[in-house]
């Protein structure tokens, strides 16, 4: 019987999912802006920042039994 313990042990919290695509999108919209013209000087500081935050969210999630 499934009591819904085992399920939240597994999928993201809403809170989590949007976390995820937070970080996420973060990266994207860093890793588009490092080619233009006017980036900004920190951009490439900026982007590998954000990379590791994203990892480092994903790991503990996955630690925690999280399906990501």
């Amino acid at each position: 019987m499934d009591n819904g313990k085992d399920h939240a042990k597994f999928n993201l919290s809403v809170f989590e999912e949007a976390e995820l695509t937070w970080l996420r999108r973060k990266v994207d919209e860093l890793s588009d802006e490092q080619f233009k013209p006017d980036a900004r000087p920190d951009i490439k500081r900026e982007l590998w920042q954000s990379r590791e935050e994203l990892e480092v969210f994903v790991s503990e999630m996955r630690k925690r039994g999280r399906k990501i």
